[in-house]
């Protein structure tokens, strides 16, 4: 990107950073992404995406993921996940690290799952 000033690059992110590494790891079975309490947000749009394409993990059978602060996960993850109950994904662990409430769309997820044989449970 070029400004008055000169050349700007644009730092990746550490969510981009955990995207990029998970990326060469193409034959990971099992991933936990667990927030720190007060750091930067590593569960974004773009891992959701990522893991709605078949290329991206396509071994992953177990995946837990816990937010740092009450949010809920989007739909794009969501779909991920029951994309990814055809027989790929195991288990799945959804949660908030302080203990929060996940929302309606998460739990009926979560249900469904459960119904597609995948252990799902909240953290």
């Amino acid at each position: 990107m070029h400004g008055r000033g000169g050349t700007y690059t644009a730092q990746p992110t550490l969510a981009d950073t955990l995207v990029d590494a998970l990326h060469e790891m193409a034959h990971l079975k099992s991933s936990q992404v667990i927030e720190a309490a007060s750091g930067l947000p590593l569960l974004n749009k773009q891992l959701f995406e990522q893991l709605s394409t078949d290329t991206f993990l396509p071994k992953l059978k177990s995946l837990e993921l816990v937010w740092a602060e009450d949010c809920q996960p989007d739909r794009e993850l969501l779909s991920a996940l029951s994309a990814r109950a055809d027989g790929r994904l195991s288990s799945v662990v959804l949660g908030i690290r302080n203990g929060g409430n996940l929302g309606p769309d998460v739990l009926v997820c979560l249900r469904g799952l459960r119904q597609k044989n995948v252990r799902a449970t909240r953290w």
